[in-house]
């Protein structure tokens, strides 16, 4: 099937518009290393204005969940012969097909990951050798 409308066209057709980006708010420093730890960091999900993208809790009420994981460097060179940040980034899609294949995670039609149970995808993440963390923040 051949598509003559482009993505960016279709997205205006709907009312979606995609933001661009702001500036960052601080120094920004794109990796740190630390010993064998090696921090990324990356932008957003922020509005234009700066404010974080929040949501609400199952209360109704808004929340704003940051969820991290940290992986050495010479772990992960010694597991897949891979750089920490490669293999952070790989290991997400590794995980959710799992849960996927197994029938742990299942539904019908389109779904975002926030549509399935997040428990399952941490403890799997962890037994990959890839600990997590939770910080709650103010909601905007």
């Amino acid at each position: 099937m051949l598509y003559t409308v482009s993505p960016e066209t279709k997205l205006t057709e709907l009312g979606i518009e995609l933001v661009k980006a702001g500036p960052p708010v601080a120094n920004y420093v794109n990796t740190v290393r630390t010993g064998n730890l090696v921090y990324t960091s990356g932008k957003g999900p922020n509005r234009p204005d700066g404010t974080l993208v929040t949501g609400k809790g199952k209360d109704g009420e808004p929340k704003a969940t940051y969820i991290y994981h940290v992986s050495e460097n010479a772990h992960t060179m010694e597991l897949d012969g891979s750089q920490a940040v490669v293999w952070q980034t790989a290991i997400n899609p590794v995980v959710a097909l799992e849960l996927l294949a197994n029938g742990t995670w299942t539904g019908v039609g389109v779904l975002g990951p926030e549509a399935l149970d997040a428990t399952p995808f941490l403890e799997l993440l962890t037994a990959y050798g890839s600990p997590w963390g939770q910080m709650e923040l103010m909601p905007a």
